[in-house]
């Protein structure tokens, strides 16, 4: 994969996600992934259940756990449509990059829901934050 390209699993579908008490809590089956930037999936839940899966740090840590995030925090926030939170690798080079998740209601009653994944730098080498020079 290219820097900015993110993984795209390209058969999300109900009988391939994880719930748990109403909440999406994996994906599974991704033998037909391919690198991509942005994904695009409609949800059969409301925007508002979606939003709270994507925004309260007690639902999104069964998916995105805080230990991926460089900050906890979201770093920007345009409530009820976009949310996105800074990513940091587990090991070296510590690459440094961005999840966008925004959502918008479909015809159906659902949502639509965009993640845009996209790598923006490096951290130093010992992970403790700040870039490369």
């Amino acid at each position: 994969m290219r820097a900015g390209e993110i993984v795209i699993h390209s058969d999300i579908a109900p009988w391939n996600l994880l719930e748990r008490d109403g909440v999406i809590t994996g994906l599974v089956d991704w033998d037909t992934a391919r690198p991509g930037k942005e994904l695009d999936v409609d949800l059969d839940e409301p925007p508002q259940k979606v939003w709270r899966a994507l925004s309260i740090p007690e639902l999104r840590e069964s998916w995105l756990p805080k230990e991926a995030l460089t900050d906890p925090e979201a770093t920007t926030v345009t409530p009820g449509e976009e949310v996105r939170y800074k990513l940091r690798g587990d090991s070296p080079p510590f690459l440094e990059s961005t999840v966008t998740f925004r959502i918008a209601p479909n015809a159906t009653g659902g949502t639509c829901l965009r993640v845009i994944h996209e790598l923006t730098g490096k951290v130093r080498q010992d992970g403790k934050g700040g870039r490369e020079q």
